[in-house]
Order: C-alpha cells, then sequence, then structure tokens
C-alpha cells in the first residue's frame, strides 16, 4: 500500500531565509478525510484555493494565509443548495521560542520546535474554512425563486400565523379566553 502523501505540507529544510509563496487547491476530501461526525463536515468545496506567504527568520515562521472561493450550502428554510462565497486572510506566526507563544493574544503565535522539517497546514486550513460557514444558512434572496412552491406556501402560512399571534387576531375565537382578556382590557 502506497503511503498517502499530504498536499498541505511545507518542507521547511529546503527553505532559505526570505519571503516564499505556495498556492494550495483546498478539497473537502483532502482536508477533511475523517470528520467524526456530520455536524463538524465541511460543505463541498469547489474553486477552492489558498495563497499561502512565509517569511522565514532566523527565529520565526510568519504566514498570510488568503482563502478565496465557494462552497456549496443547504438553505436552512427550504433545502435547496446555493453557492457561497468564501473570503478570508489572516496571520499565522510559528516561533521557535516558547515563552512568545502565551506572550501575545492578539496573534495567532504557535511554537514549532527549531528541528522541524515540515510544516503541515491540514488543520489550519480545515478551520479557517469552518470559520467561513455561517452558523445560519440562509442566501439572501430566500424565499425566492429557487425554493419550491410548497415551501413557499409553508412560509407563508408560518408568517401570518406570527402576525395573527402578535395582533392577537385570528379566525377563530376562542370563548374561553375572552374573560381573560376583558380583565387584561379594564385594568
Amino acid at each position: 500500500m502506497a503511503k498517502r502523501v499530504h498536499p498541505y505540507r511545507i518542507e521547511l529544510t529546503r527553505l532559505v531565509e526570505g519571503s516564499h509563496e505556495f498556492a494550495f487547491e483546498l478539497s473537502t476530501s483532502e482536508l477533511a478525510p475523517e470528520v467524526p461526525n456530520e455536524e463538524a463536515a465541511l460543505p463541498e468545496l469547489t474553486e477552492a484555493r489558498a495563497e499561502v506567504t512565509l517569511r522565514k527568520s532566523e527565529r520565526l515562521l510568519d504566514l498570510t494565509v488568503r482563502l478565496t472561493g465557494w462552497a456549496e450550502l443547504e438553505c436552512d428554510r427550504c433545502l435547496q443548495s446555493y453557492p457561497f462565497q468564501i473570503v478570508s486572510e489572516g496571520r499565522l506566526i510559528y516561533t521557535h521560542d516558547k515563552s512568545v507563544e502565551e506572550a501575545d493574544d492578539e496573534l495567532d503565535v504557535h511554537y514549532l520546535p527549531a528541528s522541524t522539517a515540515t510544516l503541515d497546514l491540514q488543520q489550519e486550513l480545515y478551520d479557517r474554512v469552518a470559520l467561513q460557514i455561517p452558523l445560519r444558512r440562509i442566501p439572501p434572496d430566500c424565499p425566492g425563486p429557487r425554493c419550491p412552491p410548497a415551501v413557499l406556501e409553508l412560509l407563508a402560512r408560518g408568517e401570518q400565523a406570527v402576525i395573527e399571534a402578535e395582533t392577537g387576531a385570528s379566525e377563530e375565537s376562542d370563548d374561553r379566553w375572552e374573560a381573560l382578556k376583558n380583565l387584561r382590557d379594564t385594568n
């Protein structure tokens, strides 16, 4: 069985001090091959890239990570698929000094032993993509033309029920509550 080569690794031993550019094509199957549960799964990514600028110095690695691409999400209201644009940029610093890791809460600083030969960015890229996915997945045009007619009808009925509950108006009046309404109105 052939050993699987991981696509999100940077060989540090071959890099000289200075600035280096890397580009990675992002795919759901490569970023999260073994997701423990469905809630942690990433949606399908299309045309997704990570561009990494790595500045290497004697004591640290300073990375700028730019993510661009699209994720295929499912609307929480109508269950129709829609494209969602992913755009993110952030810094990540790896240092050979353990004391710096706890010193600055503003930056994303990690300790990296000086003997490390390979920098694996899989988890970092997974986390950055996952943080771009909204918890509430509703496109700006929902309800809209892509929604099935049955869902549009249910949404309209739900809106009508909310309006009736807020105004107290309904087609049927329950006589048991009339006495309570009269008490409220007299006070």
